[in-house]
């Protein structure tokens, strides 16, 4: 945010905190022109990306969902298990990789990023790009393939819940997948 300010004064921003740890960093860093969101539903975060002209972002799942509205992004890896998606995506065109060592990032690196991400038809290009390679319906598709596969009789599909999010962070952070 401190970068954003200093290379970009004026810029608007948001900043999406879905934990303690992180509202309170961002709430110390921010400035005026920026706008915190703590623990915002889908529909919030979907309008913010649709209005994005550029996302900071790390390169978990959120890669696909800006993606799939279109947002260029500056991806950078927060755990190991996050390079190859990093990668994969900037090969594709919808991100520009911004390291990939854990939570390292060059400002001088930042600068030379938003300066690619400046000129004419780059982010529309990512935007583009985006869009073609996620097609917003792996869910179903994973649904589909395990109901065939195993679950035929045990799967059920309903809107998540608040409950939900601790077994599923539990479950994003086992080491084995962490590992993937």
């Amino acid at each position: 945010l401190k970068f954003l300010a200093a290379i970009c004064p004026g810029i608007k921003k948001t900043v999406f905190a879905g934990g303690e740890a992180a509202r309170a960093a961002a709430e110390r860093l921010k400035d005026k022109d920026t706008k915190v969101l703590f623990n915002a539903d889908t529909a919030a975060v979907r309008k913010e990306m649709l209005g994005c002209d550029i996302a900071f972002t790390a390169g978990g799942v959120t890669l696909y969902e800006l993606a799939r509205t279109g947002t260029p992004a500056i991806a950078f890896c927060v755990a190991d298990n996050q390079k190859k998606n990093v990668k994969a995506m900037a090969a594709a065109g919808s991100v520009c990789q911004a390291g990939l060592s854990r939570g390292k990032i060059k400002v001088s690196e930042l600068k030379k990023l938003m300066a690619r991400l400046a000129a004419p038809g780059c982010r529309k290009r990512m935007a583009d790009d985006g869009v073609k390679m996620v097609d917003g319906l792996g869910a179903l598709r994973v649904a589909k393939y395990a109901r065939a596969l195993l679950l035929e009789d045990e799967i059920a599909v309903r809107r998540a819940r608040p409950a939900d999010v601790l077994p599923v962070f539990r479950l994003s952070n086992e080491t084995a997948v962490r590992e993937c």
